[in-house]
């Protein structure tokens, strides 16, 4: 921690267009976090928060869009990288340096309105006959280790809600910024669905940048976004996109 600092102390101190070496921003397509509008233009959640941290830093703006596992790939192996929002889990703490709170999130179980269990507790979901989650989420990790043998894996959170309305599955599992856009994009109503009071856990989530690239870069977008949380265009971001 004490490093951290004396990094901190140090960028502060230098330009960060002289200073710094370009970093490759990565996300994904997942509303609401980021996603394309009718125009064709990135936004969402998670690329307004960046977009502000980068005018806060005075960085031009480039954001590349990937799909989940690309960019993982890409954010392992190569320097200067980065890649946003990602859940901060112990399973992935040692692999990146981490940015962040950009915001944080509650995950919970979903369930279609003509086929509703109790879900008192975990072990309720337990016996299910088969609950949807993302592959390589935190919610699939987390529930399997806490030995749910019932999980039904996909490559994509809309797999998940396609399968629930066919009731294929019991349950899904998701954040609660990231279900009614996925409802909105399958032209679904909120009012089709049930919301358990069971929440898996909280979640924050963060930029996570390749551990190849140096700590005094990581250090000082700390420290600019310690900044921009302090500001006005931040509040308004939160405020546009939360449904809590």
């Amino acid at each position: 921690m004490k490093r951290w600092f004396i990094l901190i102390w140090y960028m502060s101190s230098i330009p960060m267009s002289v200073a710094m070496p370009r970093v490759q921003l990565m996300t994904e397509e997942f509303p609401p976090f980021g996603f394309y509008d009718d125009q064709g233009q990135l936004t969402g959640v998670g690329v307004e928060l960046v977009k502000g941290l980068l005018a806060e830093m005075e960085l031009p703006i480039s954001i590349t869009v990937l799909p989940w596992s690309r960019a993982l790939k890409q954010l392992d192996t190569q320097p200067n990288h980065a890649l946003f929002c990602m859940a901060r889990t112990p399973e992935r703490e040692e692999h990146y340096w981490w940015v962040g709170p950009l915001l944080s999130d509650g995950v919970y179980f979903y369930q279609y309105k003509n086929n509703v269990r109790a879900l008192e507790n975990l072990a309720a979901a337990r016996v299910l006959t088969a609950i949807a989650v993302t592959q390589d989420y935190p919610e699939y990790n987390f529930l399997q280790s806490h030995n749910f043998t019932n999980l039904l894996a996909t490559s994509m959170p809309l797999q998940n809600v396609r399968l629930l309305v066919k009731n294929r599955v019991d349950a899904i599992v998701s954040g609660e910024y990231a279900f009614l856009p996925l409802l909105d994009s399958l032209g679904l109503s909120s009012l089709s669905f049930f919301r358990s009071d069971v929440r898996l856990f909280h979640v924050d989530l963060y930029i996570a940048f390749s551990k190849q690239t140096d700590e005094a870069i990581v250090a000082s977008w700390q420290q600019s976004l310690f900044r921009f949380k302090q500001t006005e265009r931040y509040r308004i971001i939160l405020k546009r996109y939360s449904q809590h």
